[in-house]
């Protein structure tokens, strides 16, 4: 049906619509501008930003952009590499298509035997105390490490090869009682947890070098003293907060708190289905239609002039509610 307008599958209903009615009109812009077109490989819930603002969500349509170099990059989806950002050159009536390729990964668990807290490093970087949880690279042979605990003795260092799909390997970790065996130290604690809990991946950074750490939080993982930063990943229909700067010192534990804020989602389309570019509080998003998450308040839908069409559909002020959908339609005649 013409307009119709599902999640993830938005751009091609729409598209097949057009191509079988001849609708869709030209933008009055279009001598002047050039067209970007973007998807994510597979279609994937990753939000992409055009120059470091929403677009839209799984793809872009056909944004008309002032010539020139733009920049495009993708969000964080679990159980996924994402793409780096990519550099495109756009051109007056010119459309450039780009594919953002997303790497599926595996799934890594680590268990301690007794529940100990055990410093647990992957590939030679520590992951969190007691257990980890998260996705790796995959398929990939990792390393999984078990740092000393007061009154135990560690098991030996495991090497794993992870599979891609949902299911974890499983790394377990026993550890034998072992009367005045000592533990770590020299080390500082570093405990965050993200707020509500949800599954974040964290990834600390020291100088140069960036990992992934454990989903969800940190428990007390033990780390030498130094600077870190500490980030967590994009989930769809949140924002995640900043990335934070921490100093470590030993015997001390420093925390990191995780508060995402929840977003709601605004969808805008346009009807009929023209190639009108939709901007939303003055920036331009897609043409066609718009189905992404966005930060709560007040935000104002705006439509481009469609040839062909007299009347352009006026703004539209909107408020965005937390884990509500709202919906625009801009009327074209």
């Amino acid at each position: 049906m013409i307009g119709t307008w599902v999640r993830g599958v938005g751009v091609a209903v729409a598209l097949s619509s057009v191509l079988a009615t001849g609708l869709g009109g030209v933008s009055a812009t279009a001598a002047t501008t050039g067209i970007l077109q973007v998807t994510s490989s597979p279609s994937l819930a990753t939000q992409i930003l055009v120059d470091g603002v929403i677009a839209n969500s799984r793809a872009v349509n056909g944004l008309e952009l002032a010539p020139g170099v733009h920049n495009v990059s993708f969000t964080h989806v679990p159980g996924y590499t994402e793409p780096v950002p990519q550099s495109v050159t756009i051109t007056a009536a010119i459309t450039t298509a780009i594919v953002g390729t997303f790497t599926p990964r595996g799934q890594l668990q680590v268990v301690t035997v007794p529940q100990v807290a055990s410093q647990i490093t992957i590939d030679g970087k520590p992951a969190d105390n007691y257990g980890v949880a998260t996705d790796v690279a995959a398929p990939v042979m990792h390393q999984v490490c078990f740092g000393p605990v007061a009154g135990f003795t560690p098991p030996a260092c495991q090497t794993v090869s992870t599979t891609v799909g949902p299911l974890p390997t499983v790394v377990t970790g026993v550890f034998v009682p072992s009367l005045g065996a000592p533990g770590l130290t020299g080390v500082g604690y570093l405990r965050a947890s993200t707020s509500p809990a949800v599954q974040s991946q964290i990834l600390i950074q020291q100088g140069a070098s960036t990992w992934i750490a454990d989903n969800w939080g940190l428990n007390w993982l033990e780390l030498p003293p130094g600077s870190y930063t500490v980030s967590f990943s994009y989930l769809e229909g949140w924002t995640a907060p900043a990335p934070q700067t921490v100093t470590i010192t030993a015997g001390n534990t420093t925390v990191v708190p995780g508060n995402f804020t929840q977003r709601g989602e605004l969808r805008v389309i346009t009807s009929p289905p023209v190639r009108g570019t939709i901007s939303v509080d003055g920036v331009p998003r897609d043409s066609w239609g718009i189905w992404t998450d966005f930060p709560t308040g007040s935000h104002t839908a705006c439509f481009a002039p469609v040839a062909g069409f007299v009347n352009t559909p006026a703004c539209q002020t909107v408020t965005v509610n937390p884990g509500v959908e709202i919906d625009v339609t801009g009327t074209y005649s």
